[in-house]
C-alpha cells in the first residue's frame, strides 16, 4: 500500500465532512422556519452524511474482524488471535 493513497473509508469521511459543512452553511443562510425548502435540503444532506459515516465505520470494523492488516491502524491495534468482540472493541 502506498502511504499517500486514500482509503475508501477516508474518502467517505471527507465527503461527509463536506456535506455537513454545506449543510451548516445552508442552515445559516435560511431565515428561520420560513424557508422550508432549505431546511429539507439540509435534513437530507445530514442524513446522507450520517449514512456515509456509518458505512465508513462498518468498513473499518470489517477490516478488524477479517484481519485485513493492509491499514496501519488494523496492523497496530489488532491481532489474528483476538476474539471478535475484542476486535470490535479495538476499532
Amino acid at each position: 500500500m502506498v502511504p499517500n493513497e486514500l482509503e475508501i473509508e477516508e474518502v467517505l469521511l471527507i465527503a461527509a465532512v463536506i456535506l455537513l459543512g454545506l449543510d451548516l452553511l445552508q442552515l445559516a443562510r435560511s431565515k428561520g422556519r420560513q424557508d422550508r425548502r432549505k431546511l429539507n435540503a439540509g435534513f437530507y444532506a445530514t442524513t446522507i452524511a450520517v449514512g456515509l459515516i456509518v458505512v465508513s465505520y462498518a468498513m473499518f470494523a470489517n477490516m478488524f474482524l477479517y484481519d485485513d492488516f493492509s491499514v496501519i491502524e488494523t496492523y497496530s491495534y489488532s491481532s489474528s488471535g483476538l476474539s471478535s468482540v475484542s476486535k470490535l472493541h479495538a476499532t
